[in-house]
């Protein structure tokens, strides 16, 4: 519908998320006039499933725009303390609420793949404990922003020492979960996941950390080396101490 690179305006001077939701206003409106009692029982139910997944996407969109709003430290420049500020004003909405919708949106906007956070530090926190799977969901309409809510908090609450490959694959099966199960008993399921993920035995932790061990030295061309990895605790201890005199 709009081809561009999805940056500029288009002739007309309308960027194509103004015209995405001028459309959906028209359509809306549009629906306002429409009499629910001509609807037979049999196309009833489908109308029903297809208006609540059309929501999901509505909040898809939603939570995109105010992740970019968040980057762009939005809020702050227009004289808000924060973006959960600013929206908390600006949308009426309650302080908590609008402090897990800033979190649900980062969660949801696929994360920048860097190498070195020290060279992009935004791209850090960002890039870990993401959300693609339920991301994908949401977007197809297939589960809800209150599915997504609890997505979102089981990944903040996993095990600091967890690895991304195991945080991964815990976030696809709790968004294969969301599209079979109501919130209720997905946020049953995900404390069950918490629960076995926090009784690992410290062996298992110490193997899990052992496999992700690597030590990078890339030679940069001017005469200096950049150094990168990720040690055990008991490795980078014997590292420190051959360093340290230097």
């Amino acid at each position: 519908m709009f081809e561009n690179d999805g940056h500029s305006s288009d002739e007309s001077g309308v960027h194509p998320v103004v015209g995405v939701l001028d459309a959906a206003d028209t359509v809306y409106a549009h629906g306002q006039d429409v009499d629910m009692a001509t609807l037979s029982d049999g196309d009833l139910p489908d109308a029903l499933a297809r208006a609540h997944a059309l929501a999901a996407k509505q909040a898809e969109l939603f939570l995109r725009l105010l992740a970019e709003a968040d980057t762009r430290n939005l809020g702050s420049r227009l004289g808000a303390s924060s973006t959960t500020a600013w929206i908390r004003d600006t949308l009426r909405i309650r302080p908590g609420t609008a402090k897990a919708q800033v979190d649900l949106a980062h969660r949801l906007t696929p994360p920048v793949p860097v190498e070195d956070y020290t060279a992009n530090p935004a791209a850090g926190p960002r890039a870990t404990r993401s959300m693609p799977a339920t991301h994908a969901a949401l977007t197809a309409g297939e589960v809800s922003t209150d599915h997504a809510q609890v997505i979102s908090k089981t990944m903040r609450q996993l095990p600091p020492d967890l690895g991304d490959d195991d945080a991964a694959r815990a976030e696809e099966d709790l968004a294969a979960f969301a599209r079979e199960h109501d919130p209720a008993t997905l946020q049953k399921l995900a404390d069950h996941l918490l629960h076995v993920l926090s009784c690992e035995s410290l062996e298992d932790r110490e193997e899990r950390a052992q496999c992700k061990r690597r030590l990078r030295f890339a030679d940069l061309g001017d005469g200096t080396v950049r150094v990168s990895g990720l040690l055990g605790a008991e490795d980078a201890a014997i590292v420190r101490t051959a360093l340290d005199p230097l």
